[in-house]
């Protein structure tokens, strides 16, 4: 009889254990998949981004030798965004990746937002250059989307990801106002055909 309540109670602990295990891995994975947000676009391309909207804020203004090497947001002097490009279904698809400017009447001018798009291993995407970084003035428009500035196109493979790191930051050229001036812009993605 000792022998049986032994087992019960080793079996109990057993059992809490493995459910405070499960538990702690369930905690675990909703606060790692928070640190993304999803965009869900049409044809099952989407992307999945710390963050899917900017707002850059003028109380400072950085070099672009700064600017190329960001690797956190700081809360509106610049900002960096992981991206992931996902496609789910088993055919390749075409797809856009841009951003929309917020309209607002203290916007920052385009032309002194600075945007640098790259790889994982910080090696600069089709159309920036490093040693000529972008506004987000001479980006060009997307002809049936207007607002929209294109800032990488392709083909993605079928149940594959493309990941690229996004940084963006008011250039030096700026100069600092005291206005509470702000340029804010979001994230998309489409497919094409």
């Amino acid at each position: 009889m000792v022998i049986n309540v032994k087992k019960k109670s080793i079996l109990y602990l057993l059992l809490f254990i493995l459910l405070l295990f499960i538990f702690s891995v369930s905690i675990v994975i909703v606060f790692k998949s928070g640190d993304k947000k999803s965009n869900v676009k049409e044809d099952d391309v989407y992307i999945e981004a710390t963050s899917l909207n900017v707002t850059l804020k003028d109380y400072l203004a950085v070099s672009n030798d700064f600017g190329k090497t960001i690797k956190d947001s700081n809360g509106g002097a610049f900002a960096y965004i992981d991206i992931e490009i996902i496609n789910d279904v088993d055919q390749e698809r075409n797809y856009q990746l841009f951003v929309t400017k917020n309209t607002d009447d203290s916007d920052i001018s385009p032309e002194y937002i600075k945007l640098y798009l790259t790889d994982m291993k910080d090696e600069a995407m089709p159309n920036f250059d490093r040693t000529n970084i972008p506004s987000f003035a001479s980006l060009h428009y997307i002809n049936d989307k207007p607002s929209s500035k294109l800032i990488l196109s392709g083909t993605i493979g079928p149940k594959k990801h493309i990941n690229v790191k996004l940084r963006s930051w008011i250039n030096d050229s700026y100069v600092i106002s005291e206005g509470n001036k702000s340029f804010s812009y979001d994230l998309g993605i489409r497919a094409v055909k």
